[in-house]
């Protein structure tokens, strides 16, 4: 290990001392008698002693805890004619030990010795106490980290908090009531900035919800240009103007099963957690519109379905009415023919004819209820309704 030894004094009798025993021992020995070199020296070489005398400095202890706040690491000694009470001073405010100039050399080698040893000491509390501080650092930022992530997560679970409510409450909404809900679940999380929504219906699209002052008017002479087909299942970005100032918002597609359904656009300034929400918010809505529509269509189906079966069974009977119907029919006109051929009763004549007339009336009731396409009541008597034959054609 290299030991270096600095003498700070203009006495040359101790110049001479140091010099012997650094030089019989193997220290590297420099000297100097000016005080800013000395500073100088101590704060750009690693000296490991340094003596001192009273006549270079008129306030040592100063000058040593300047040195200490630059890093220096060196172990002073006082040389010189002190009393009890600077000594303890001394020593109590950064001085390693205080000598006479009648020292031993074996007391100074000893010394010296020692005071290699406080350095290397406080060398190593001074690397402690650095790492300590280090740590204590990292500690303090971790805590920092920790807290923010546990205030994202509290957010993040109050955004699912909402989104779990806003799933069961919409679950009992028909489309017509859905957008009153939907401004409301969106205002609980971004109500600072703005926001609207397109609905796409029969490939129109219309702002149905916003809060931009005169939003809809605003917005829908440019709506065809803001949203493109392709881009309907992908994040879109656009800016607007509003009262001078550009706005940019990002939209979060209402896409679902390769159905567009329309856009919810927010003000881009989200934080993470807002972010989260729109986009679950919108996966949801989406979900619920698909099921919504496609529960419409199947009630229509079953309607049809319904309606398809009561055709059938109308034909059905209308197929048996004209059978029966028919060959009775078939039966009394063969038979009225040939009565009405011996008969020249005039009153009679008149009556074949209304016989004449009803049995056509019934052959074309059967026609008729085999050209029913679509089932249509009318009143028949109070409570009781008959199908309308007059329209079957149609």
């Amino acid at each position: 290990m290299v030991i270096k030894v600095l003498l700070l004094s203009s006495d040359k009798k101790l110049l001479k001392k140091l010099h012997d025993i650094c030089t019989k021992n193997n220290y590297y020995f420099f000297y100097v008698d000016d005080l800013n070199e000395a500073r100088n020296f101590l704060l750009n070489e690693d000296v490991s002693v340094c003596f001192i005398t009273r006549e270079i400095i008129n306030n040592p202890i100063s000058f040593i805890l300047t040195l200490r706040n630059f890093g220096c690491n060196s172990s002073f000694i006082f040389i010189g004619d002190v009393t009890k009470d600077e000594i303890r001073f001394f020593l109590k405010n950064g001085f390693y030990d205080c000598l006479s100039y009648d020292e031993e050399d074996i007391v100074i080698q000893s010394i010296i010795e020692e005071a290699v040893e406080n350095k290397l000491s406080f060398e190593n509390v001074r690397a402690l106490a650095k790492n300590l501080e280090e740590s204590n650092n990292q500690l303090l930022n971790k805590t920092r980290e920790l807290e923010v992530e546990k205030k994202h997560l509290n957010d993040v679970i109050d955004a699912l908090k909402l989104i779990n409510n806003f799933i069961k409450e919409v679950n009992n909404v028909e489309l017509d009531d859905l957008e009153s809900i939907v401004s409301s679940y969106i205002e609980q999380q971004v109500y600072d900035k703005f926001y609207f929504v397109v609905k796409n219906f029969n490939n129109i699209k219309e702002i149905c919800i916003t809060n931009i002052p005169n939003g809809e008017n605003l917005l829908n002479e440019s709506l065809d240009k803001l949203f493109i087909d392709e881009n309907n299942n992908k994040k879109l970005g656009f800016s607007l103007k509003l009262d001078n100032k550009e706005i940019n918002f990002i939209c979060f597609p209402l896409y679902y099963n390769n159905n567009y359904f329309g856009h919810i656009c927010v003000e881009k300034s989200l934080q993470n957690h807002e972010m989260l929400y729109i986009e679950l918010l919108s996966e949801h809505l989406s979900i619920h519109i698909y099921n919504r529509s496609v529960m419409l269509q199947l009630k229509e189906a079953q309607a049809q379905l319904a309606e398809n079966e009561k055709m059938k069974a109308i034909f059905a009977m209308a197929v048996s009415l004209n059978h029966t119907i028919n060959n009775n029919l078939l039966g009394i006109s063969l038979n009225f023919e040939y009565i009405k051929r011996f008969c020249n009763d005039e009153k009679l004549l008149k009556s074949f004819e209304i016989i004449e007339t009803s049995i056509k009336n019934i052959s074309d009731i059967v026609k008729k209820l085999q050209e029913v396409k679509s089932i249509d009541y009318q009143e028949y008597l109070d409570g009781i309704k008959m199908l309308k034959l007059d329209k079957g054609k149609d």
